[in-house]
């Protein structure tokens, strides 16, 4: 479960293959890269409106059988998800911040 009123909570993915809250739809449609923590259906955040993937993904399972058959992975990590999140959650701490809004190098 999730606090729904903290303020990194952006909505839900939505239903029947639509983002559900505009924040959301947002965030997949400008993502590059989708990272899976027990997702089983990821059409929603990998997809195009054909059904096509088109946003690469690493995904983490905590058993061979949960990882996707129907989409390309770029590493498929079998782990302890906390783990998994706090050695990312480490690594990311160590990169510089991004730009502000707006300051993209050209």
């Amino acid at each position: 479960a999730i606090d729904e009123s903290h303020p990194l909570a952006l909505g839900v993915v939505g239903v029947h293959g639509k983002p559900g809250l505009a924040a959301a739809a947002k965030v997949i449609s400008t993502s590059t890269l989708v990272v899976s923590f027990g997702v089983s259906d990821l059409t929603v955040l990998l997809c195009d409106q054909h059904g096509l993937q088109v946003r690469p993904m690493v995904e983490v399972v905590t058993d061979v059988l949960g990882s996707s058959t129907r989409f390309r992975a770029l590493h498929t990590l079998v782990a302890n998800p906390t783990k998994a999140c706090e050695q990312l959650m480490a690594k990311l701490a160590q990169l510089p911040p991004p730009p502000p809004a707006g300051d993209e190098a050209t």
